[in-house]
């Protein structure tokens, strides 16, 4: 039982990510004016660096 737990404590850590991402990103092209290709750029740096580290 104490794996499941683990795995799923691992799993929502693993999907807040792109969800708050999500959230800001309609913060930043709506109400701050940020261009969406730099929250393109914001969303794909961290993506490639994992990919290449």
């Amino acid at each position: 039982m104490g794996q499941k737990i683990a795995f799923g404590v691992g799993m929502l850590a693993n999907q807040m990510f792109p969800a708050a991402m999500s959230i800001f990103m309609v913060v930043l092209v709506q109400d701050l004016g940020f261009p969406g290709w730099m929250w393109g750029v914001i969303f794909f740096a961290p993506r490639a660096f994992d990919a290449i580290l």
